[in-house]
């Protein structure tokens, strides 16, 4: 009988201590989230008065696109099985597998939400950093161009590289 009930605890705290990780991922996903419009209040700040609503508005945007893209296909190609040690493969991408919204993504024993908008948060502060430089030299088009290809392509195979499955810089 004692070692049903110390099994039961042990239980219990594994699951209170998979409840704890999911919180801090939460909290420190949203602390990161506090960055983005940080960011956004330095580029305000550092742009012609003519420009502020401009400079808003393709921030906005960059955020719309960083979450469209990854959710569709850029935490795929970075969490992905790897199969060319390059680029994760599309298996987790939404794009016609509904089933992704009923069972979540496992990553390192995850559930995959929280990890997901953890990284999600991580790519829209990158792309917002890397689009700093752009402001006032750009046009919306060459902006939104950018976004694409950093959000698709460029980060998602930095994030496979380091935190995913990749190979690839491992034997450099």
């Amino acid at each position: 009988m004692g070692s049903r009930t110390s099994s039961y605890w042990l239980l219990q705290t594994i699951e209170n201590a998979r409840d704890i990780d999911v919180a801090w991922i939460i909290v420190t996903g949203s602390i990161g989230f506090c960055v983005v419009s940080g960011l956004v209040f330095v580029e305000v700040g550092k742009v012609a008065p003519k420009n502020v609503i401009t400079s808003i508005f393709k921030n906005l945007l960059c955020i719309a696109i960083a979450t469209i893209s990854f959710w569709f296909v850029g935490y795929s190609f970075a969490f992905g099985k790897d199969r060319t040690g390059f680029i994760g493969d599309d298996k987790r991408s939404t794009i016609g597998a509904a089933k992704v919204w009923a069972s979540p993504c496992n990553i390192r024993g995850s559930d995959g939400w929280e990890n997901w908008f953890f990284f999600w948060v991580y790519t829209a502060t990158a792309t917002l950093t890397a689009t700093y430089g752009l402001a006032e030299r750009t046009k919306i088009a060459a902006y939104i161009m950018f976004a694409l290809i950093f959000t698709l392509f460029i980060h998602p195979i930095v994030m496979h590289w380091v935190w995913g499955t990749g190979k690839f810089p491992s034997p450099l």
